[in-house]
C-alpha cells in the first residue's frame, strides 16, 4: 500500500499584485503546511492468466468465476430465467395466432358479405329478370289476344242437308270464349277454300251459294296481322228444289230438335236464324 505525506506550499504576491503558489521556496513568500490525505486507495491484483507485458500489449484478462470476489461477466442463466424466457416466448407467440386468427376471421367475415352482397344483386337482378319477362309476356299476351278453347261451325252442321231454291246460306260460328277485338282479332269464312268478303268481327254469316252438291266451309280466326290462331271446318249439301214443309222437325227455325251443332237433318234456309248470337 502506497503512503502520502504533508506537503509544503510557497505562497507570494509580485509587483503587480498578483499571488502566486509554487512548491519552490521563493524570496520573502508565506510557507503553507498542507495536511496529511486521510483516505488511500490500493488498486486491486491484476487477474491470473496475463502478465504486464500482456496487458500493456492489450491483452484480454481471462475472467475466472471460481476466484473469490469475482465481478462481472455475463450473468448466470438459472433455470428461473429460462422458464420466464420460455413463458415470454409462449405469450409472443400466443399473441401472433392470436393476431393471425383475428386477421383469418376479418378476411372470413369480409368474404361473407361480400359474398351476402353478391347473392343479393343477383337476387335483385333475377327478381328484375323475372319482372320483365312477366311485362313482356303480358304485353305479349295482350298483342297476341286471349287464347281461345272453341271454334265450331255450328250451322250448317257436318254434312247436314241444306234446301235453298235461292241459293242463300247462313252460317252461324260458335267461338269460346268471344271474339278479343281489342287485340284486333276478326273471323274470315271461306267457301270450298275462297274467302268470303273481308274479315269481321261477326260470327254469322249470309252467303249465296249458286251450284248445288256438295260443299265445304272453314273458319278462322286471325290476328291483327293476318295470322290465322285455330279454325274448323264442316261440309254441307245444298239442294235447290222447291219447298213444301219450310219447317222440319217443328222448330220453326229450319232446324230439327236436336240441339245445335249435332242436327243431321235437313235444314231450311234463308229463315234460319241464329238464336241470339255465338257466345262471346
Amino acid at each position: 500500500m502506497g503512503t502520502a505525506s504533508a506537503a509544503t506550499i510557497y505562497k507570494w504576491t509580485d509587483d503587480q499584485g498578483n499571488t502566486h503558489f509554487s512548491d519552490e521556496p521563493h524570496k520573502g513568500a508565506e510557507v503553507i503546511q498542507t495536511p496529511e490525505p486521510a483516505n488511500t486507495y490500493t488498486p486491486p491484483p491484476l487477474p491470473k492468466g496475463l502478465s504486464d507485458e500482456e496487458l500493456a500489449k492489450g491483452g484480454q484478462i481471462k475472467l475466472d468465476e471460481s476466484e473469490p470476489g469475482f465481478v462481472g461477466g455475463p450473468p448466470k442463466t438459472t433455470e428461473k430465467d429460462k422458464t420466464k424466457d420460455k413463458d415470454k416466448a409462449a405469450d409472443k407467440d400466443k399473441a401472433a395466432e392470436k393476431d393471425k386468427t383475428a386477421e383469418k376471421d376479418k378476411t372470413a367475415e369480409k368474404d361473407k358479405t361480400a359474398e351476402k352482397d353478391k347473392a343479393k344483386d343477383k337476387a335483385e337482378k333475377d327478381k328484375t329478370a323475372e319482372k320483365d319477362k312477366a311485362k313482356d309476356k303480358a304485353k305479349k299476351d295482350k298483342d297476341k289476344g286471349i287464347s281461345y278453347s272453341k271454334l265450331e261451325i255450328l250451322h250448317p252442321a257436318n254434312e247436314d242437308t241444306v234446301i235453298s231454291p235461292t241459293g242463300d246460306v247462313v252460317v252461324a260460328v260458335l267461338l269460346m270464349p268471344g271474339l278479343d277485338t281489342a287485340a284486333g282479332h276478326a273471323v274470315r269464312l271461306s267457301l270450298d277454300g275462297t274467302p268470303q268478303g273481308t274479315p269481321s268481327s261477326s260470327t254469322s254469316f249470309q252467303l249465296k251459294v249458286e251450284a248445288p252438291g256438295e260443299h265445304h266451309l272453314t273458319a278462322a280466326v286471325l290476328d291483327k296481322k293476318g295470322k290465322e290462331l285455330l279454325s274448323a271446318s264442316s261440309s254441307f249439301v245444298l239442294r235447290r228444289q222447291g219447298v213444301q214443309n219450310p219447317d222440319v222437325g217443328g222448330t220453326g227455325m229450319g232446324m230439327p230438335d236436336s240441339k245445335a251443332g249435332e242436327a243431321t237433318g235437313t235444314l231450311i234456309n234463308p229463315q234460319f236464324q241464329y238464336p241470339s248470337g255465338p257466345a262471346k
